[in-house]
């Protein structure tokens, strides 16, 4: 039976995912009122973002950064009542906040929200200069985000319009790098090494876990099996390596189907819950000539 480690760890806060949500700002209710998209406006903006191609239209209209540390920023204006102007914007899960602000006197910009399946998601409509404010659950996509004037308005008539997106929290990720052989093709009796090697490729350290080796399995093994031989990892940073070597014998003449498996009992939580089996890795028993004299002529 396995040992058991009690380890002791603080337990990091993590964002309920899976349902966007919209926290609407003052008079954000109602049907929207506004021009809609016309169907050749949405196929422009389809075709830019399939090409990846910023979109045309002023000065300040470019595809977003989503490595510039979740976070964006932009001035620009809209030259007159009923021109739209739109941003595309990929980023990963979390909350999106959209923020329009400086709107000058006289005139009434609005701020709305699409997937990347030109479905309105969120909008803001706030009367007159009012800022407006946009905030929303968004899972890794491209987003579209419209600036509308809707009255007034001249080339002079500038707007700031920025946010800040919550990227995916930094989580560990423990793969199975190798698992070796120091012969594949040993005779029976015969002592070889095994070498398992466990990576962190995610970006946060990862706390304890079990790694195992199975000599021979028929079915790849899954989360809670127990190896023929198995150790415990105390913690292992970003890009680290730990490594497990094991001698091992045989004595019958076989084909091993050896796996590896990190983070076996599912302690860590991690990026990909999916790749921390490797093999199956084949080692082949072989017996050795046994060689008899029958007759002598």
């Amino acid at each position: 039976m396995r040992k058991v480690i009690l380890v002791f760890s603080g337990v990091a806060p993590f964002l309920v995912m899976g349902i966007g949500f919209f926290v609407p700002a003052e008079g954000q209710t109602g049907a929207i009122s506004k021009k809609p998209l016309t169907p050749e406006q949405l196929e422009v903006i389809k075709q830019k973002i399939k090409s990846g191609e910023d979109f045309i239209g002023s000065q300040d209209a470019f595809a977003l950064d989503p490595d510039a540390k979740g976070s964006f920023s932009w001035w620009g204006y809209l030259e007159s009542p009923g021109e739209s102007d739109f941003y595309s914007l990929i980023c990963g899960d979390g909350n999106l906040e959209i923020h329009l602000t400086s709107i000058p006197e006289g005139s009434d910009y609005d701020l709305y929200l699409y997937d990347c399946e030109y479905n309105l998601l969120a909008y803001s409509e706030n009367y007159g200069n009012s800022d407006e404010e946009i905030i929303y659950w968004v899972s890794i996509n491209t987003y579209i985000i419209e600036v509308y004037c809707f009255s007034g308005g001249n080339p002079s008539d500038s707007y700031h319009l920025y946010g800040t997106y919550v990227t995916p929290p930094n989580l560990p990720d423990l793969i199975v790098q190798s698992l070796t052989s120091s012969n594949y093709n040993p005779t029976i009796g015969e002592e070889i090494t095994i070498t398992l090697t466990v990576k962190n490729i995610g970006n946060a350290t990862s706390s304890g876990f079990w790694t195992d080796l199975f000599e021979d399995e028929m079915l790849p093994p899954g989360v809670g099996s127990t190896g023929d031989y198995y150790w415990w990892t105390w913690e292992l940073d970003p890009g680290q390596t730990v490594q497990f070597d094991q001698v091992v014998t045989n004595n019958e003449i076989e084909t091993w189907h050896m796996y590896g498996l990190t983070d076996s009992y599912g302690e860590v939580t991690e990026k990909n819950e999916c790749n921390n089996l490797k093999g199956p890795v084949d080692v082949n028993w072989y017996g050795l000539p046994d060689l008899v004299v029958e007759q002598v002529l």
